[in-house]
């Protein structure tokens, strides 16, 4: 995986938060209680935040204690006491009287400007991304993890993939048994992949001796490890960009 940045968690907790408050902006409290699409709706943003607090490091949370980590961690289990019975009552208590605070320290905690503001920075368009995002093959990526081409190119043309990029450990020093292999995907015009292809990591499996293989579309990546995920990619489809004392 990337390198961990608490301020991506932090973002998307921050903009979980911003949506349940969206969904009841004109709402008033009876009209919330009746709505089941409304509740539903908050709902979903809870369980985002939920499942990213932990996400975040040890020390993070300790540095910044002005955030009650715990509270935020327990939002489901108090709105949701029961599996899939909401609690509407207190999801609107959360969602008006705990989340605009927590929104608003969040905010504190990230960088001025885009993409961490909410606003997609200027000339995101990973598509367009030229040969500067691309890792420059000059450096030593390490990752002498051998990749059998023909059958790369065989898969690739199966499933419409146009380009490849590896990033995460795999090019890192820190690849180790363990790690997986993180790739970003990008596919011919028209190309209708159930869940956006998410799920066809298990097809290059066996092209890496059996690792946990995850994609990244590249058309919808994250804005906040959007450059930090471009600055380590390596092309390894069409053309393999790793030194080739460094490919097998």
């Amino acid at each position: 995986m990337t390198v961990h940045d608490d301020r991506a968690y932090i973002a998307l907790i921050r903009d979980a938060a911003r949506g349940s408050l969206e969904s009841i902006s004109d709402m008033t409290r009876e009209e919330f209680l009746e709505s089941k699409l409304a509740q539903h709706a908050v709902a979903f943003d809870l369980v985002l935040i939920v499942e990213r607090v932990p996400k975040l490091s040890i020390a993070y949370k300790m540095a910044h204690p002005a955030v009650n980590w715990d509270e935020l961690a327990a939002l489901r289990s108090k709105t949701e006491p029961k599996f899939a019975t909401i609690d509407a009552a207190a999801e609107w208590e959360a969602a008006t009287a705990l989340l605009p605070p927590i929104a608003a320290a969040l905010d504190a905690l990230l960088p001025a400007g885009a993409p961490w503001n909410g606003t997609a920075p200027e000339a995101a368009g990973l598509a367009e991304a030229g040969p500067a995002a691309v890792r420059d093959s000059a450096q030593p990526v390490p990752s002498a993890l051998p990749i059998p081409r023909n059958e790369l190119h065989a898969l690739c043309q199966k499933l419409h993939v146009t380009r490849l990029r590896m990033f995460g450990s795999a090019v890192r020093d820190d690849f180790g048994q363990e790690s997986d292999i993180d790739l970003l995907v990008e596919y011919e015009p028209g190309t209708n992949h159930p869940w956006g292809g998410a799920s066809l990591g298990d097809e290059f499996s066996p092209l890496f001796s059996g690792r946990k293989v995850e994609l990244g579309d590249a058309e919808h990546l994250n804005p906040y490890v959007r450059e930090g995920i471009l600055a380590e990619a390596v092309e390894i489809y069409p053309v393999d960009r790793r030194p080739a004392e460094k490919v097998k």
